[in-house]
C-alpha cells in the first residue's frame, strides 16, 4: 500500500541554526529601527501639539464666535 517516508535530510539542523540566526538578526536590526522611528514620531507629536493644535484650537473658536446678521 503506502511507502515509507523518505529519510530527513542530514542538513536540516544546520538550516534550522542559520534560519534561528538570521532571524535573531532581523530582530536586532528591528529594534534598531523601532528606536528610530520612535524618535520620529515623538518629534512629530511634539510639533502637532506645539503648533498646529493650538492654530486649529484658534480657527475653531472663531467658527464659534462668528455671527452675521
Amino acid at each position: 500500500m503506502g511507502k515509507s517516508a523518505p529519510k530527513a535530510d542530514p542538513l536540516i539542523g544546520e538550516a534550522a541554526l542559520k534560519s534561528a540566526e538570521l532571524g535573531e538578526q532581523y530582530l536586532a536590526w528591528m529594534q534598531e529601527l523601532s528606536d528610530t522611528t520612535t524618535g520620529w514620531a515623538l518629534e512629530d507629536r511634539e510639533r502637532y501639539q506645539s503648533t498646529f493644535q493650538p492654530l486649529e484650537d484658534r480657527y475653531v473658536a472663531e467658527a464659534v464666535a462668528y455671527d452675521t446678521p
